[in-house]
């Protein structure tokens, strides 16, 4: 790639992969899923747009659309599986606003390891704690995206902290790193 082409695709995707990032991620299934659809995202418009020295109007909208046929490539070769969520209505009126919990499960923890303790989530946890810490997304947002309540959200993101707050004090994750 010349290097006139790969400072426009640079410009682009610096621009754009905030976004198409959030957009396919909830879209998807995992963020292993997300990653490699937003990869295929930019070698495709660096293909037909960047490499063949063309331009479209409005470079988000074209990402967006080269996103959604993706999207839709990748449903089609993934069984559909139907998602059953039941909350504990007790439990929305008790769950606390403040971030004690947040903070107890973050603490003293590498990236690295972090990321895996939340890969061994649900699908929903995953993308309840990815929506709110990397795109700082609030619960209402994340509920809209995700077709829940607020409340039900909220409630999925303090079970998911304590889970791996539990994990770090039972040690639990940490077995698997012993080599």
């Amino acid at each position: 790639m010349k290097r006139k082409h790969q400072e426009e695709l640079e410009t682009v995707y610096q621009a754009t992969v905030d976004l198409i990032s959030r957009h396919v991620f909830f879209k998807v299934r995992t963020l292993e899923d997300a990653q490699d659809i937003v990869s295929q995202v930019y070698i495709q418009y660096a293909q037909s747009i960047i490499m063949k020295n063309r331009t479209v109007d409005n470079v988000t909208a074209y990402l967006t659309t080269i996103a959604n046929h993706l999207c839709v490539a990748y449903y089609k070769s993934k069984a559909k599986e139907s998602v059953i969520i039941s909350v504990d209505e007790d439990l929305i009126e008790t769950v606390s606003d403040d971030t004690d919990v947040e903070e107890e499960a973050f603490d003293h923890i590498e990236s690295e390891h972090l990321w895996k303790m939340v890969r061994q989530l649900s699908e929903m946890e995953q993308k309840i704690l990815i929506g709110k810490f990397r795109f700082n997304q609030t619960f209402k947002e994340l509920g809209e995206k995700l077709g829940l309540n607020e409340n039900t959200v909220k409630v999925k993101y303090y079970r998911s902290l304590k889970k791996m707050k539990n994990m770090i004090e039972h040690e639990t994750f940490f077995d698997s790193f012993d080599s």
